[in-house]
């Protein structure tokens, strides 16, 4: 029952990042229409809080995306360490990083849907069914 929960939410964690990703875009495109840009990231908001919520998923699905939480760090501290005195410069490389690690994201909940969908089937296989319990 748990691993069905946790293939159930790995899989609403995919969902969730799949229509972020246009979300993103649409923002790169928004970026100096304050009001447009407020809209969408409160739609983005909204689909990081439910995954949020699901944290459990979400840190399996970060084990398996361990490359791609290892590219947000670099990307996170080269966007600190770059100078730019426009904050639209910023922001834009900002929103490219999280373009790709939603990207990476989708990759590894993929995974984990297959590693889980496996476990799952397993679990099926190797149970014995009702006349073999009730034999033994």
């Amino acid at each position: 029952a748990l691993t069905a929960r946790r293939l159930e939410e790995v899989r609403e964690i995919r969902t969730r990042s799949k229509q972020t990703l246009p979300l993103l875009r649409s923002m790169l495109k928004h970026q100096k229409d304050a009001a447009e840009a407020q809209r969408i990231f409160k739609d983005i908001e909204r689909h990081r809080d439910t995954v949020m919520g699901m944290s459990e998923a979400f840190a399996l699905v970060n084990d398996v995306n361990s490359v791609g939480v290892y590219n947000r760090t670099r990307a996170d501290r080269a966007i600190a360490h770059h100078d730019t005195e426009d904050p639209y410069e910023r922001q834009r490389r900002q929103i490219e990083r999280d373009i790709t690690n939603i990207e990476w994201l989708i990759q590894a909940a993929e995974e984990s849907i297959q590693i889980l969908e496996d476990a799952l089937k397993r679990l099926h296989e190797t149970q014995p069914t009702a006349h073999e319990h009730a034999a033994a």
